[in-house]
């Protein structure tokens, strides 16, 4: 049995005045294509200066995790460094799977950092840093969060890329490692595949409440409808939440599984 509680959009104003105010530091420039975040990992990839991108990710849970997670982004670069602004969203609700009663949803927000540190010919090494503002069930305190994505280029159409993700939870230090290949079928279509088994902390709760770790995967395709690619919609399937540093890292309750389509626009 799911409860659910509705939440109030008035929240996403913040996000459109923090993103005004993201574009307005980087001003305008020529449209172009960063491949920037695959499903739930960033790549090492930044985008050149002056440029900015914005995007929308919805994905829906069944089984019994019945809920859905709207996320969102903005980013901007600029002197060297990636701005980035990121939220996601669901209704936070119950489910009795008879054990249990366990809370999921909520909604939490993130400023970033990130700094290209190594970029060779074939291989580019990069930090993120990130500080979140969650309103969940299971977190409602400021904690910081780390990425370092390598990404390795294969010839022309194939990026394989590895990157440690940290959470800083209180009493709880979240720590994965994401890995992704990337491949490009055509000019304009990319298979993505991805899997971020959990080395440490506890990213879920089992049937039973009890605190618990999980693997997060995703499988998907990338279409760029433009011949110049400034649009790119992504399809497929995930057991991630979301695109913040926790919902990224989290399983769907029960480790249940997500459609997701997305759409981002880089300018």
């Amino acid at each position: 049995m799911v409860q659910r509680h509705r939440r109030s959009y008035s929240s996403l104003i913040p996000t459109m005045l923090a993103g005004a105010l993201l574009l307005s530091l980087c001003g305008a420039a020529a449209w172009g294509d960063s491949r920037t975040r695959l499903i739930n990992i960033d790549t090492a990839r930044l985008l050149e200066d002056g440029q900015w991108q914005y995007g929308v990710d919805f994905r829906t849970f069944g089984s019994a995790d019945d809920e859905e997670y709207i996320s969102g982004h903005i980013r901007c670069a600029t002197h060297g460094y990636q701005l980035e602004l990121l939220g996601s969203f669901a209704e936070t609700a119950t489910a009795d799977t008879g054990r249990a009663t366990l809370r999921y949803g909520g909604t939490n927000w993130e400023v970033r950092a990130k700094k290209r540190l190594v970029r060779g010919p074939k291989a580019t090494l990069s930090a993120i840093a990130g500080l979140e503002f969650p309103n969940t069930p299971a977190q409602d305190e400021v904690h910081f969060a780390l990425h370092v994505p390598l990404t390795i280029d294969r010839g022309s159409r194939t990026s394989g890329h590895i990157v440690p993700k940290f959470v800083f939870l209180d009493e709880n230090t979240v720590s994965s490692l994401g890995l992704a290949v990337e491949h490009m079928i055509s000019d304009r279509v990319t298979f993505m595949v991805e899997l971020t088994p959990n080395i440490g902390g506890a990213n879920t709760r089992d049937s039973r409440g009890e605190l618990s770790d999980d693997s997060i995967w995703g499988v998907g395709l990338r279409w760029a409808p433009c011949e110049d690619k400034n649009w790119q919609i992504d399809v497929g399937l995930t057991n991630g939440k979301g695109q913040t540093s926790s919902f990224g890292i989290a399983p769907g309750i029960l480790n249940s599984t997500a459609f997701y389509v997305a759409a981002t626009c880089t300018r």
